[in-house]
């Protein structure tokens, strides 16, 4: 039986977060022959693929595939998605954990929601240890907010269709921001009530020491590129965009000027 959600999940240098997170998908509520995981190591120089292989063993619907070369996010998730078989995809980091209804909730939210064709749920921050920092509630639905700030957070469901009509994840964006490229692609491809938030909490997002103010910098400026091509394709606006501020709720908000003609 093909399953209807195939679970991405690219990994690199996380052997420390395997076993939570392997656990997290595996106390899944969600009926086993429902949904498949396929995780793509992109080429860790740890124990991340051994410890992969020895936390999934035998376990009939949960796929590791590895590549010696580190190729960035973007291009794993896309060769991972090839491998998969589902109608819809969602997208996971082994650093972070489901609740245990993750999947169950989703799967019976977009099938509920026929004409929703990406869904994305409430979520919590988690430290390192796995300790609770704080609710990230989001936001409904916006357009308009979305070219500010990324509130399209975990968990993320989208139709293979649409993924597959907005050519998936840009290369381009090797390993930050490129979740915010794909989600403003697909404000752009569908419409505006086509995408919906799941009001559960679904996810734990993990922050850790790999979230230093370098890799932060860089993202800022990969979403500054974002919300630029995006503008451009949408609206044929050439802009000038800038970080501006971290808004109270703790999202990195972007404006922008138009060029002058």
């Amino acid at each position: 039986m093909t399953p209807l959600i195939s679970i991405i999940t690219p990994t690199y240098n996380a052997e420390k977060f395997i076993k939570e997170g392997v656990q997290s998908v595996v106390n899944q509520t969600l009926d086993k022959k429902n949904y498949e995981w396929i995780i793509l190591d992109d080429g860790s120089q740890d124990n991340t693929l051994e410890e992969l292989k020895r936390n999934v063993r035998s376990l009939e619907n949960i796929f590791v595939f590895s590549r010696n070369k580190n190729l960035g996010t973007s291009k794993t998730r896309e060769q991972a998605i090839n491998l998969s078989k589902g109608k819809y995809l969602a997208f996971f980091d082994i650093d972070d954990l489901l609740r245990n209804n993750a999947l169950k909730s989703t799967l019976n939210f977009m099938e509920s929601n026929p004409a929703v064709k990406l869904s994305y749920s409430q979520y919590n921050k988690i430290d390192s240890n796995g300790n609770f920092i704080c609710e990230r509630l989001g936001h409904p639905f916006s357009r308009e907010k979305l070219l500010h700030f990324n509130f399209i957070g975990h968990l993320k469901c989208i139709e293979r269709k649409v993924h597959d009509e907005i050519r998936g994840f840009d290369p381009a964006f090797f390993r930050y921001a490129e979740d915010y490229d794909y989600v403003l692609r697909a404000s752009e491809h569908v419409n505006p009530d086509q995408i919906k938030q799941n009001p559960e909490i679904l996810y734990d997002y993990r922050i850790h020491e790999n979230n230093n103010m370098k890799n932060i910098e860089v993202m800022r400026e990969n979403s500054c590129l974002a919300i630029k091509n995006s503008l451009k394709r949408e609206e044929d606006m050439d802009a000038n965009v800038f970080w501006s501020r971290v808004t109270d709720d703790k999202y990195n908000y972007y404006d922008w000027k138009e060029k002058p003609s």
